[in-house]
């Protein structure tokens, strides 16, 4: 009898598995996801999620759901699973799930408001290689909103799609387009199971959150300092509205539309993160909004970060094995690094926080990457560097990926089109004092024409033809008669162009770079601005707000027309030509 009830025992403990009612891990894992064991193969949701889970320490899961009800039945189910409950019928259930970190299961029970079909598209991402995505039958099978297709359809539609090879290369940046969510969505399934009682999609491919403003608080408060912390926070603040804009007749008028607000600026330092040549920032699961250089866009780009969905990119290069950097670093790399314009605005709206940076490690380096093939720092952007309190000797020029110590990030204090924080007016008067302090004594013009060449070749600068004015030598014979002097501000030093805008009292030219060292003006002066009609950048408009100038705009017609809510770079670089027989009335006011 002794050796019978040993195989007495086996017998029932088989027989409870089978019918689903023993304490195999499996069938406490379906009870807990609310589905019923399929008695013969345990073909359900909670015996494929138990395959996950065996033989792990710690699994961390997603579960999408309205309330922790499932949550809790998990936790109790299996120790081992972290799991934790994402409703993704709320308004910020994916700025949650994107902060989390490293998912290894997502788990649709469809008990929520939202929908499966769009709940896949934006959580498929958050799960780390070779994640599974599990769902049960009733999500997969519920209808979704646009054609009624259910997420069982949309799973085999983009298996199609990887079939007919439509994905083809997809490392190109700036594909912001549905279709291209949708290929980079089936570029990331590495497999489907679809069985009865569940379908499973196992992901392949890294994908990282892009981080704005808030969403990097969040991600630092999750990390309960392990991954960084806010050093310093301003207040935000509303966009000054201080110049006074006169436009000639056209159909871009009245287009100077920025945010009434601009955000707070604040100083992030970061342990450990990666950082890669053309403004690539990140850490374990996420891009670092130091990554982007339009923070308040609805949708974050960055040309060396393939945009693989609104809220997930990787970096274009993949990073492996980055240098480790020993100390402090400050970041001031740039999309286009090396490139006059992108300088004045963007590298310059972050020079706010060195100083703080400064005073936190004295040893601090400043840190940018080659870019475009220029390996070194042009002299321009060393004697901006300087007149910020950056010399040469501290500035670390990175070629490959690294990751740094701590690395230090702030706030742009300017985006175009979008914003100016009145904060940047001490910045500017800061460097302008300084850089004029160097400029050869001289006299210098009151009335400043900023001419444009046909072709760039200044360091840094573009290459090839870009907002070409076909009559330029008319009009600068008539601005000639009217007491202006024509310049090409790339011919001068910092010191002296900071020199040169301080001492004019009306300033005219071709809307680009060069009037960009409107910066260095000390009082509001007229700013007479030629522009193509299909450019639509904004860096004058809102500097000018910042320093109250009055701007007399005068748009041209472009070769090539903008369509309505549509960015072109063809027409954006459009030559064009200025008509003076049209606007010379116009003019005429502008500089008298």
């Amino acid at each position: 009898m002794s050796g019978l009830r040993p195989r007495v025992e086996a017998v029932r403990t088989a027989v409870r598995h089978l019918v689903g009612r023993g304490d195999c891990l499996g069938c406490r894992l379906a009870e807990a996801t609310g589905g019923r064991s399929r008695r013969r193969r345990g073909d359900d949701l909670g015996h494929r999620l138990a395959q996950v889970v065996e033989g792990r320490r710690r699994t961390r899961v997603a579960v999408l759901a309205r309330d922790s009800r499932v949550e809790r039945a998990l936790a109790d189910a299996a120790p081992s699973i972290d799991v934790t409950t994402f409703d993704p019928g709320t308004e910020d259930w994916h700025d949650r799930l994107a902060v989390h970190g490293a998912i290894e299961v997502v788990l649709e029970t469809g008990a929520h408001d939202g929908q499966p079909v769009e709940a896949l598209g934006a959580s498929l991402f958050a799960l780390g290689l070779q994640g599974l995505y599990l769902v049960s039958p009733e999500a997969a099978d519920r209808p979704g909103p646009r054609r009624g297709r259910t997420l069982r359809q949309t799973v085999a539609r983009l298996l199609e799609i990887q079939q007919q090879d439509e994905v083809g290369e997809l490392s190109h940046p700036h594909r912001g387009t549905s279709r291209s969510d949708r290929t980079h969505l089936a570029d990331s399934i590495a497999s489907v199971e679809d069985r009865p009682g569940y379908l499973a999609v196992r992901k392949r491919r890294r994908s990282l959150a892009k981080l704005d403003e808030a969403r990097a608080d969040a991600w630092l408060d999750a990390g309960e300092g392990r991954r960084g912390r806010v050093l310093l926070r301003e207040d935000a603040a509303p966009v000054p509205r201080l110049a006074r804009i006169l436009e000639n007749e056209s159909h871009r008028s009245d287009r100077f539309e920025p945010n009434p607000e601009a955000p707070a600026p604040t100083l992030r330092e970061y342990d450990g993160p990666f950082c890669a040549p053309g403004q690539v920032v990140g850490a374990r699961g996420v891009l670092l909004p130091d990554t982007y250089r339009h923070l308040t866009r609805q949708r974050l780009i960055n040309r060396y970060v393939v945009d693989l969905a609104p809220d997930w990119g990787r970096p274009a290069t993949p990073v492996k094995d980055p240098e480790r950097l020993p100390g402090t670093y400050y970041y001031l790399d740039s999309e286009f690094r090396g490139h006059f314009g992108h300088a004045m605005t963007e590298q310059v709206s972050r020079f706010w926080g060195w100083e703080e940076a400064q005073r936190r490690d004295p040893d601090v380096k400043a840190l940018v990457g080659v870019n475009a093939g220029r390996t070194s720092l042009a002299a321009f952007e060393l004697e901006l560097f300087a007149a910020a309190g950056i010399p040469a000797d501290r500035i670390e020029l990175i070629d490959s990926p690294v990751r740094p110590e701590r690395l230090i990030g702030a706030t742009p204090l300017f985006d175009n089109p979008r914003y100016v924080h009145p904060r940047i007016v001490g910045e500017w008067a800061g460097l302008s004092e300084r850089l004029a302090a160097k400029a050869p004594d001289g006299d210098r013009p009151r009335r400043l024409f900023c001419s444009r060449r046909t072709v760039h070749t200044s360091p840094g600068a573009f290459k090839g033809q870009r907002r070409v004015c076909h009559n330029g030598a008319e009009v600068e014979a008539w601005f000639r008669e009217r007491g202006f002097t024509v310049v090409f501000t790339e011919d001068y030093t910092m010191a002296e162009q900071a020199a040169l805008f301080r001492g004019a009292e009306i300033v005219a030219g071709y809307a680009g770079s060069a009037l960009f060292n409107l910066i260095f003006t000390t009082q509001p002066i007229r700013v007479v601005l030629i522009s193509s009609e299909s450019y639509t950048a904004q860096n004058e408009f809102l500097i000018s707000s910042a320093l109250g100038h009055e701007v007399h705009t005068v748009y041209c017609p472009a070769d090539i027309p903008r369509r309505p809510r549509e960015w072109s770079s063809a027409a954006f670089n459009s030559a064009f030509t200025v008509d003076l027989d049209r606007d010379r009335d116009f003019l005429e006011r502008a500089v008298s």
